[in-house]
């Protein structure tokens, strides 16, 4: 997408990210990642998804991990992946994309989806408010949205990362009522989100046991997973 982040690597074929034990199988539309039917179907439900798809600025993208791998490596790798695709989002709403927005799918199953996405998406979450990124993990399981309409549910566990609209995604992070103010106040200053956490220095995998205990903190004493 961009230049690869902190801990990401060329895999094989030489074209596609790796981070750690995850590798990026496939990029583009939400037709080429196989979730076509998908997006169509969440659209309605979304008051972003739609409007970013219209003005080309929401890109899909599939991760796999290496067989075999276990836990704490997958968690790590998801980890990765994630930072490298917020800071594609910076860097595209930097260049005027206001509704840039990337979807992140992990071929894995279920369970394991549900055990390695809280802690990277609540890292993501606290780290990247003050400069104006919303994160959001789906899996599979069914859901209603503000309206109590159905909500598909996702084929793989996603994270979805996209450019904030602090005057209205308040009212989404209503179990986190602090990060919430901190993103309608939001404002991208360039800085190293990661520096509280004592930043991610060559390779994000590697940090990663350190940023989980630094979200875990900010768990401890002000959100909810």
């Amino acid at each position: 997408m961009s230049e690869p982040a902190a801990g990401s690597r060329r895999n094989s074929v030489g074209t596609l990210p790796s981070f750690g034990v995850l590798h990026q199988v496939i990029a583009g539309d939400a037709s080429a990642v196989g979730l076509a039917a998908y997006a169509e179907a969440v659209a309605g439900n979304c008051p972003y998804l739609a409007p970013s798809m219209r003005a080309g600025q929401t890109r899909w993208v599939r991760y796999r991990p290496t067989c075999g791998a276990d836990m704490d490596a997958v968690e790590a790798g998801v980890f990765g992946a994630a930072v490298d695709v917020a800071e594609y989002v910076r860097a595209r709403r930097g260049t005027g994309a206001r509704s840039a927005c990337v979807v992140v799918a992990f071929e894995l199953s279920p369970h394991t989806g549900i055990q390695v996405l809280p802690w990277p998406h609540w890292a993501l979450k606290v780290a990247y408010a003050p400069v104006g990124v919303m994160v959001g993990k789906f899996w599979r399981r069914s859901d209603t949205d503000r309206r109590g309409r159905p909500v598909a549910a996702a084929p793989l566990p996603l994270l979805a990362l996209r450019a904030a609209v602090p005057t209205l995604d308040g009212r989404l992070l209503l179990r986190t009522p602090h990060l919430a103010h901190i993103i309608a106040d939001s404002e991208d200053d360039h800085r190293d989100v990661f520096a509280p956490a004592g930043g991610l220095g060559e390779d994000a995998c590697t940090a990663w046991p350190r940023v989980r205990s630094w979200a875990a903190h900010q768990l401890e004493t002000r959100g909810t997973l």
